[in-house]
C-alpha cells in the first residue's frame, strides 16, 4: 500500500475489503471476532434484548450483519451456553452518539 497512514480509516478499509482485498478482509474479520467475543460476554451476563452500535463505523449495514451472522454462528455451536443473543442494531446517532449522550447526561 503506497497511501499514508493518514488516508486509511474504517471506510477505507471496508471499501477495499468489499473489493477483495485479503489484508483488509481479515483485518475486519479479526475487529468484528473480537467485538463479537465482547457481545458474548454482555449478553451472558446482562441479557439485553437489543445491543445498539454506536460510531462511524454503525452507518455500514455490512459491518452490523457481519457481527449478526458472528453471533449466529457461534450461538449454533455452543447452543446450551448462549441460548439467548440480542438484536444487534445501529445507534440512530450513529457517529455523533458519544455526543448526544454527553449532552444528555449535562441536561441531567
Amino acid at each position: 500500500y503506497e497511501e499514508a497512514v493518514e488516508d486509511w480509516n474504517g471506510k477505507r478499509i471496508f471499501e477495499l475489503a468489499e473489493q477483495g482485498d485479503e489484508v483488509c478482509q481479515l483485518a475486519i474479520e479479526e475487529m468484528t471476532r473480537n467485538l463479537v467475543y465482547g457481545i458474548l460476554n454482555i449478553s451472558y451476563f446482562l441479557e439485553p434484548e437489543v445491543l445498539v452500535i454506536g460510531g462511524s463505523i454503525s452507518q455500514n449495514p455490512v459491518f452490523i450483519q457481519v457481527i449478526q451472522e458472528q453471533l449466529e454462528a457461534i450461538q449454533k455451536e455452543y447452543p446450551e451456553e448462549f441460548p439467548y443473543l440480542p438484536a444487534i442494531r445501529a445507534c440512530h446517532y450513529q457517529q455523533d452518539a458519544n455526543l448526544m449522550g454527553a449532552y444528555m447526561k449535562t441536561l441531567q
